[in-house]
Parts: structure tokens; C-alpha cells; sequence
């Protein structure tokens, strides 16, 4: 709230990102202090659930103007009151632009998914192997960076995976355009 205050001295623009899990702190924040210009709601079909649809409400009572994008449009029998499908206009107002998966992928926007399955068995080497061999087919198919998937049967295994010495070379050999994230509860990440 302090750097709100400092940039509304200053007439300066703010930019508040939060997850929709702290959108009620932030309207508690601002109410009576800020006017949001614009509320840009990513990731919307989240804001369908009710353990965010009142707290978006909230922060959509003291925004001027709000967008919600998603590509997963979810909808509910209802359509007024408190429904809390998208299609409530009420609340979500009028689509605004939709295309299908197919459109955009033909008109170049997004790339068609490409599913490369892959099982491996054996020590990490083993499957520092494998995946490589799958980094390397996949990025001979396509036109950039490829994106893999990588499912482990625990963290100790991806522990093992991630700290190999042959695939801790190969990482290295990327430089810096290679991007690596490594993802367990266990970790906290």
C-alpha cells in the first residue's frame, strides 16, 4: 500500500500482479484508496469457482474497467444473477473475441501439441540418455525451442535425473536459451 501511495503522489501508473489466491488482499488494500483502471483477468476460468468468484467481484467493484480472457470458457446452466459461468454477462460482459484451437494454430499463433511419449528404465544416466535422445528428435521437428514434459517417480528420482553428470553436461552445452524447471511439493516448488 505504501508504494500505491508513493506513485499516487507522484501520478505515476501502477501495476499490481497477484494470483487470484490474493486478489482479496489486494481489494481490502485499495478500496477507498486506489480506482483500479484495469482489472485484466488472466487464466479466467478459475474466477467460475466459487472460491474466487467473490473475491474478483470485489476487486471488479473498484476497477473502472475489467477484461477476462481465457481458453477454457466455462459456462453454467444459469446466465443471470449469480451465475458464475462466463456466460453471465452481468458479470463477465460480452465475449469480446473467440477463436477455436484450430483457428489460431492455422492463422500461426500457436503451434499444434506434439505428443512424444517415452518410457525409461534404469539408473539416471540411463535416462538422461533417453531424454536427451527426446530433446534432440523433438527439436529437430520443429521451428525453436521444444518443450518437454518430464514425469518422475518421486522427487529422489528427479534429484537424480537433474544432478547427473551426463545431463547436468548436456544442460550446460544448451547455454543460456535453455531453460530447465524442476517442479516437487516436496521442495516447495
Amino acid at each position: 500500500l505504501d508504494e500505491v501511495q508513493k506513485a499516487k503522489v507522484k501520478d505515476c501508473p501502477v501495476l499490481i500482479c497477484s494470483t487470484y489466491h490474493s486478489v482479496d488482499r489486494v481489494s481490502k488494500a485499495l478500496k477507498g484508496v486506489f480506482a483500479i483502471d484495469a482489472l485484466l483477468c488472466d487464466e479466467s476460468q478459475y474466477v467460475v469457482s466459487e472460491d474466487f468468484n467473490s473475491s474478483v467481484a470485489k476487486v471488479k467493484d473498484i476497477s473502472k474497467n475489467t477484461f477476462f480472457f481465457t481458453a477454457t470458457q466455462k459456462t453454467t446452466s444459469a446466465s443471470t444473477g449469480n451465475a458464475l459461468g462466463h456466460n453471465n454477462e452481468a458479470f463477465y460482459g460480452p465475449v469480446l473475441f473467440t477463436k477455436s484451437p484450430r483457428e489460431m494454430i492455422e492463422a500461426g499463433y500457436i503451434v499444434r501439441p506434439r505428443l512424444h511419449l517415452v518410457a525409461s528404465e534404469g539408473d539416471s544416466d540411463q535416462v538422461a540418455d533417453v531424454l536427451i535422445e527426446a530433446y534432440r528428435e523433438h527439436k529437430g521437428t520443429i521451428n525453436g525451442e521444444p518443450k518437454l514434459l518430464v514425469v518422475c517417480k518421486g522427487s529422489a528420482q528427479m534429484g537424480e535425473i537433474v544432478n547427473s553428470p551426463k545431463f547436468m553436461q548436456f544442460v550446460r552445452q544448451q547455454g543460456s536459451n535453455f531453460k530447465l524447471f524442476d517442479a516437487s511439493s516436496e521442495f516447495g516448488r
